[in-house]
């Protein structure tokens, strides 16, 4: 069983969080979510993103709790652009890569509605 699951969140504004659920809610919320669906949550803890290695550029992160409700909605407006893709040639300029920051959709599992 992995420590816990990690995603990105994106917002309405295409804003970007890290949120985490740990080892022992795993099961309770996989069965409440699926990837890429369209979710409201409420009652989550926020926390400083102090992560060495960052998902998101975001100040903050999330972290699931028991309390936390998961609604899962329909929205069309909701733009699904989940990806934020950065030209190649940024990529091999070292001094220009940030090394504390994830590349790839490895660490892109869902997206959420945040209600802020």
């Amino acid at each position: 069983m992995p420590y816990s699951l990690d995603m990105i969140l994106p917002d309405f504004k295409g804003d970007r969080i890290h949120a985490s659920i740990g080892k022992y809610d795993i099961k309770f919320f996989k069965k409440k979510m699926e990837e890429l669906g369209l979710y409201r949550i409420n009652n989550f803890v926020v926390t400083s993103n102090s992560k060495k290695f960052k998902t998101t550029t975001h100040k903050h992160s999330l972290i699931f709790i028991k309390m936390t409700s998961i609604e899962k909605i329909t929205d069309p407006s909701f733009h699904m652009d989940i990806f934020n893709l950065r030209p190649f040639d940024q990529l091999i300029i070292h001094h220009i890569v940030d090394d504390t920051k994830l590349f790839g959709n490895d660490s892109l599992h869902s997206q959420f509605k945040i209600n802020q």
